[in-house]
């Protein structure tokens, strides 16, 4: 458990993305239930009334013959982010907008993380690397 205390002027918080790329693919499925995926890794997952909504890496989702979208890049922003700051969202899904990505956001407890088509991953690093003035090189873990 991290004892540093999130940050939640947007300023900061963008001087500090810190984007890491995750390595593998990612795909999102519907499933009916939890029982569907019990003893299965899935990267995140969250229940709407039409059933359990979850990420999972893409080799996973063909294993298990799920109906899944189209693969997708992870990206985690490695800056400890209050839940409560206004604008992080609206500035890195606005910023891949205006270059052609979509973007899925997930905020978890720590960081937030972006799921972009597979083959915008590298522009997408490349433009939030820039939003936080970091060098180029992209990181992957």
């Amino acid at each position: 458990m991290s004892t540093k205390k999130p940050i939640s002027e947007l300023s900061e918080i963008l001087s500090n993305l810190n984007p890491i790329l995750h390595r593998g693919s990612y795909v999102y499925c519907s499933l009916p239930s939890e029982e569907a995926c019990t003893g299965i890794h899935l990267t995140s997952w969250i229940q709407e009334d039409e059933g359990l909504s979850v990420i999972v890496e893409k080799h996973i989702a063909d294993q298990q013959g799920w109906v899944h979208s189209a693969a997708m890049a992870w990206i985690t922003l490695n800056v400890y982010s209050s839940l409560e700051a206004v604008g992080l969202t609206a500035k890195v899904s606005s910023l891949l907008a205006e270059n052609g990505i979509s973007c899925n956001l997930v905020a978890g407890y720590h960081h937030d993380h972006i799921f972009v088509p597979e083959h915008d991953k590298e522009m997408a690093m490349q433009l939030l690397r820039e939003l936080s003035g970091q060098d180029q090189n992209i990181k992957s873990v």
